[in-house]
């Protein structure tokens, strides 16, 4: 038998929306040793997400003359397949929804300004951070289909940055 495109496929579709709002706090201090300022930042994100309107579509032929091997599929084929998988393999293909904290992150971050006396190049800013996400996020719902974590789903993580600004 050939894939003929349609028979025993099943179309998935909906509606994916999304807000997030970051409140964000930093302190910058200029220490004599140092060359430059010091940078401590924090950030906690609040995000919403919606999977919704979930539909699964039969796309078997099931109009006109319908060759044996369509309508044999159309007739196997369970008439609620998001009921269906959710009673064989406890996985739930409906609309999902989540509003939360994301991750937390911290960073430290240095920079410093070297003015420059050229005609081309009046200023040249080095700067680099390094800091941690911590996971303050909701996780992903593994009997959920479409669920998805807030945040980076329980992992660490170690962000790092060098830069140069002319």
């Amino acid at each position: 038998a050939r894939d003929d495109g349609t028979r025993g496929h099943v179309a998935l579709s909906g509606k994916f929306d999304q807000w997030d709002v970051t409140p964000h706090a930093a302190y910058t201090a200029h220490i004599d040793a140092i060359p430059g300022n010091i940078t401590l930042s924090a950030a906690l994100p609040v995000r919403g997400m919606r999977v919704h309107g979930v539909t699964l579509t039969e796309l078997t032929n099931t109009t006109g003359i319908v060759p044996m091997p369509d309508q044999l599929t159309h007739n196997l084929l369970p008439e609620d397949i998001k009921a269906t998988v959710k009673n064989f393999g406890n996985l739930d293909l409906g609309d999902w929804t989540a509003t939360g904290m994301g991750d937390l992150a911290v960073t430290l971050g240095w920079s410093n300004n070297y003015p420059q006396t050229k005609d081309n190049l009046e200023n040249v800013e080095l700067h680099g951070f390094i800091g941690f996400t911590a996971p303050t996020a909701e996780a992903k719902n593994e009997d959920k289909a479409f669920s998805m974590a807030l945040g980076n789903d329980g992992a660490w993580s170690m962000p790092i940055g060098l830069g140069l600004d002319l």
